[in-house]
């Protein structure tokens, strides 16, 4: 997803630490070898690889104050999952996510995340969310509730339940 981080993500964020340069750090998670909009020496920025260990990774995240996922829409990208949104939501963190078809089903934007379409749509979401603590903890908050009630192991056990006696044999 390396092109939509560099058209829109990338940029947006260079807006968001340009409008509020004392109040943002940018920690990037993932290998990439070249920025296009954002300076990776200023101290505001952190890049950092890959973290393949779940427990690592959730320590990491535990540090933010929000979590971001680009993804252009496609059939593919349509497909993919809520994970990223819901590694966030465990842990009570605000998303800003683009609208995939699977964003757009699970997500009530403006309650459980926030639906950027462009980068335009990115900044003014970030931006609302650095400039208003209760906004971030009321996403993050009912994000959390969302992600336990519909995935926590009573729902998950009920759907496993369901599929198992539709298509087991009589």
């Amino acid at each position: 997803h390396k092109a939509e981080f560099v058209e829109v993500l990338e940029p947006a964020l260079a807006k968001v630490l340009a409008r509020r340069p004392d109040q943002v750090e940018i920690r990037i998670i993932g290998d990439f070898p070249r920025l296009s909009h954002l300076d990776p020496d200023h101290p505001a920025v952190r890049i950092i690889p890959p973290i393949w260990d779940f427990e690592a990774f959730c320590a990491e995240l535990a540090g933010a104050d929000i979590n971001l996922s680009v993804l252009f829409r496609s059939v593919i990208t349509d497909a993919k999952s809520e994970i990223k949104w819901m590694e966030a939501a465990m842990l009570g963190l605000p998303s800003v996510v683009s609208p995939t078809a699977t964003h757009q089903e699970v997500i009530e934007d403006g309650v459980t995340a926030m639906l950027a379409e462009d980068q335009a749509a990115f900044v003014a979401a970030i931006l609302r969310l650095v400039d208003d603590a209760d906004l971030r903890h009321r996403i993050g908050g009912a994000a959390r509730a969302a992600v336990l009630r519909d995935y926590g192991l009573p729902a998950m056990g009920a759907r496993f339940a369901a599929m198992f006696d539709a298509v087991r044999p009589p």
